[in-house]
């Protein structure tokens, strides 16, 4: 199942016992229901990580990392972030340039737009 920004999620449902007939019989007569409990689990999954209000624990950011990756992410300039959060624009550079680091970025735009994969962007507690 496709998923946004390209991830792709499948499930799997072990047979117990059986072989390639069994497999077959229970796709055969089960697996309307089985792609729709994969569905309902990958849907529920999409809605719940998506309402997160917390960056993850173990993403490696700081939160000066984040918020100046979010101020990026709606446009603001090195100088307007640096305004914004009270700092200087060197620091705010620094910042999404470390930030860029640990998200294995080669630039600004990629480092924005890995943290939006990740669901960092939304985010705004620790």
């Amino acid at each position: 199942m496709h998923l946004p920004f390209g991830q792709i999620s499948a499930n799997s449902f072990p047979l117990i016992n059986g072989g390639s007939e069994q497999a077959e019989y229970v796709f055969s007569e089960y697996g309307f229901i089985l792609g729709a409990l994969t569905r309902r689990m990958i849907t529920s999954y999409v809605s719940v990580a998506s309402k997160s209000n917390c960056i993850p624990s173990d993403c490696g950011l700081s939160q000066r990392e984040a918020e100046c990756i979010k101020w990026a992410s709606i446009g603001k300039t090195d100088e307007e972030i640096g305004a914004i959060m009270s700092v200087c624009r060197s620091t705010v550079r620094y910042h999404v340039k470390r930030a860029g680091e640990k998200l294995g970025s080669v630039n600004r735009t990629q480092t924005v737009f890995k943290a939006a994969q990740l669901g960092y962007l939304g985010a705004s507690k620790w």
